[in-house]
């Protein structure tokens, strides 16, 4: 829920991946482990963990390289002993994964930028706690059909492939293995191997008869503090991302679940799909298990060999999925501290955290009569705990009129928008919070941020950012600017998070009011992550196909036609003027009413349309005459995932005012630039302020007394 006030989905939006490449993600490497909580104080988080080419190709076409993708030259700081190889100091505290000799596991990489070209990994053991990898060590390992090169299929996003273990390798306690991705990319045309762009990362693993027991005790060591240790299953592998915890926390499953598709009943193998029942690619024979079609005939290389576009049928038990998901976070096993605020009598008292005192299904409510729990299940087979049904519903109670307008088709449709919207969002309800945890505070009087505190996404549809959660808190009677983490833990908060966005009144509008209109879907998307998926030219195009492919997917399960005019990637995006209430006598509920994000100000408005550039210090990064502009002056719009390249542009209106800001330079790591919020831009509008003299995003903010978040509009060209 992060556009310019909010997120998008974790796993396919890492944020500030402008530069970067890919990453190893199951086993997690040694540069990303430190980002995961159980290992947290143990290995140190590496924000460019997803850009290890050994310092590109001006260093590396010499054949020289670090070995898991350090520069040659210079500190290794992630090999074995270094800032990030850690195994020396914690031993298993630091181990990814464990997996039984011999087994086939799988692997998962992420992309963010694709050169083409192919994977390679291999293994390495090391027999004492000190022992460094060499490039010698690393034995080739083969898929089940003994190819070792990969070839990389058209796309960004997550890759998983399967690779066989040798049967008479094994290493724990003081000897581990290290499990290397090497990854060769292939789009620099006329020049072989050495001229292509390379990445490579070590992940650090155990191979034992002993899987499905803890490890070895470790000896005495100075770690800060422990983690759990790994929880094995003899033959299959699982990533220690999700410790299971005694004390009956909820535990993260680890069969894969694709965000846009239900189970299904697999079709026949088509003849030319050899044995693959859902995304085919036949350069390498691979079949990308848990891909919806709308996904798959995203490239024309791939395939479709799945069941179509039938509504799924329900096995008598969960498909076995041939890969292993991401790594998910399990919520907190804690209750709410006593250090929290407690709610007043008038506002329902959180749950707590433990499934037993979960919320008794409420009166029958248009959701339950649209979407019963055999349902729900089947959907979200592999949802964490945390998403009870029981307290979805209970929750729901609250909104009488979500899905209860007494339009059935309206009702259906908005049961399938929110499904669709959380699926995306959450990873179908297998995450709680955010992948790449940032601190998302834009502070001011009205809306503080708490020290220490982060608010990052969480939830079903990942509330994020301060003020977000100020404003749920104030609904809910609970200071959560104090206490984020608890929409992450508690049982009510984390589906009332959800619903109280989907419901509430908001500066770019209602999701509630806009769902039932003409084209309601696409209206839900642009109040989520307009600023990121929504225009002609948005930053994130791929991540709107997967909203509406899941949209369409749940109509068809919940018996309605999705409609027309879904996508937002038009030019009625950023919407020229307010939504309307619909015309009287239409098949629209009454309710779907327009948006209103404030209960004043002027009820007419007049577009004014700015297009700036902002620059820090002296950077040339872009276009050097750009630099010296100082008429175009202006602010980066805040956001994450913005376009790399320089010029391009995206357009934004609310309440009349449209806004075109031109990203004019490259970010680095989220480091140096300036945020202004889209209300001062609008504000600004209406102002006699001379930009060009002003230096600083906080002298804006001063000048226009900008707290963040401002109600602005334009009337008869004045703001």
């Amino acid at each position: 829920m992060k556009s310019f006030t909010a997120h998008f989905f974790a796993l396919a939006a890492v944020a500030h991946l402008a530069d970067a490449h890919g990453r190893l993600v199951l086993p997690p490497h040694r540069g990303y482990i430190g980002k995961l909580p159980q290992f947290k104080g143990l290995v140190p988080i590496n924000y460019s963990d997803h850009g290890l080419s050994a310092g590109g190709i001006g260093q590396t076409s010499g054949g020289k390289n670090g070995i898991c993708g350090d520069p040659y030259t210079g500190v290794r700081e992630h090999e074995t002993g270094g800032t990030y190889g850690r195994f020396p100091q914690h031993r298993e505290k630091v181990i990814g994964a464990c997996y039984a000799p011999g087994s086939t596991i799988g692997v998962q990489v992420q992309l963010t930028a694709n050169h083409k070209g192919f994977f390679e990994f291999g293994l390495c053991k090391l027999n004492s706690l000190n022992d460094k990898e060499t490039e010698e060590c690393f034995q080739a390992l083969a898929e089940p059909s003994g190819l070792k090169e990969w070839q990389v299929p058209p796309g960004n996003g997550f890759f998983d492939i399967q690779y066989v273990l040798p049967s008479g390798v094994t290493c724990d306690g003081d000897s581990h293995c290290v499990l290397r991705w090497h990854y060769t990319g292939w789009n620099n045309p006329g020049v072989d191997a050495r001229g292509q762009e390379h990445f490579w990362n070590c992940a650090d693993v155990y191979i034992s008869n002993t899987c499905g027991s803890a490890p070895q005790p470790s000896k005495p060591t100075q770690a800060p503090g422990t983690t759990a240790k790994p929880i094995i299953t003899t033959g299959a592998p699982v990533s220690t991302a999700s410790p299971v915890d005694p004390t009956g926390a909820p535990a993260t499953t680890s069969a894969p679940v694709n965000p846009t598709q239900a189970p299904v009943t697999p079709s026949p193998p088509v003849s030319d799909c050899g044995s693959c029942t859902n995304c085919y690619y036949a350069p390498t024979n691979a079949c990308f298990v848990g891909w919806s079609q709308g996904q798959c005939n995203s490239a024309s290389a791939l395939k479709w060999c799945g069941a179509g576009a039938q509504p799924p049928t329900p096995s008598s038990s969960a498909p076995t999925p041939t890969y292993p998901p991401a790594p998910t976070y399990a919520p907190a096993t804690t209750k709410a501290s006593t250090s929290a605020p407690i709610p007043t009598p008038s506002a329902p008292k959180p749950s707590s955290a433990t499934p037993t005192n979960a919320p008794a299904p409420g009166p029958s409510t248009g959701l339950t009569n649209i979407l019963p729990k055999s349902l729900f299940l089947q959907i979200f087979p592999q949802a964490l705990p945390i998403y009870k049904y029981e307290n979805l519903v209970a929750i729901a109670a609250k909104y009488p009129e979500f899905a209860n307008t007494g339009n059935v088709d309206v009702d259906r449709r908005e049961v399938a928008a929110f499904l669709g919207q959380i699926s995306l969002e959450s990873g179908d309800l297998r995450y709680v919070e955010e992948i790449n945890k940032s601190t998302m505070c834009q502070q001011s009087a009205e809306y503080p941020c708490a020290a220490g505190k982060q608010y990052f996404g969480r939830g079903p549809i990942q509330l994020s950012w301060n003020y977000n959660y100020k404003d749920f808190g104030k609904a809910v009677n609970l200071d959560l600017v104090a206490s984020p983490e608890l929409v992450a833990t508690d049982y009510d908060l984390v589906w009332w998070s959800a619903l109280w966005y989907w419901n509430a009144d908001k500066w770019n509008g209602n999701i509630h009011k806009v769902v039932g209109l003409p084209g309601g879907f696409a209206k839900t998307t642009f109040i989520i992550n307009g600023g990121l998926e929504c225009g002609l030219n948005p930053p994130n195009r791929e991540s709107e196909k997967s909203r509406i492919a899941s949209f369409k997917k749940f109509c068809t399960l919940l018996g309605v036609a999705p409609g027309d005019n879904l996508s937002c990637q038009t030019a009625d995006f950023p919407p020229k003027s307010p939504w309307t209430d619909p015309p009287a006598g239409s098949s629209v509920a009454p309710s779907s009413s327009a948006p209103t994000p404030s209960s004043s100000g002027p009820a007419t408005s007049v577009p004014k349309t700015v297009s700036w550039n902002w620059f820090a210090s002296s950077t040339t990064d872009c276009d050097a005459s750009l630099s010296k502009d100082t008429l175009n002056r202006g602010f980066y719009v805040g956001g994450e995932n913005i376009p790399a390249d320089c010029g391009k542009t995206a357009s934004f209106t609310y309440n009349g005012v449209t806004v075109t800001a031109t990203y004019a330079w490259r970010t680095t790591g989220g480091q140096g630039y300036n945020e202004l919020s889209p209300q001062a831009f609008a504000k600004i509008l209406g102002t006699n302020v001379d930009i060009s003299k002003l230096q600083s995003a906080q002298a804006v903010q001063a000048a226009i007394n900008d707290p963040g978040r401002i109600y602005a509009v334009c009337t008869g060209g004045k703001c």
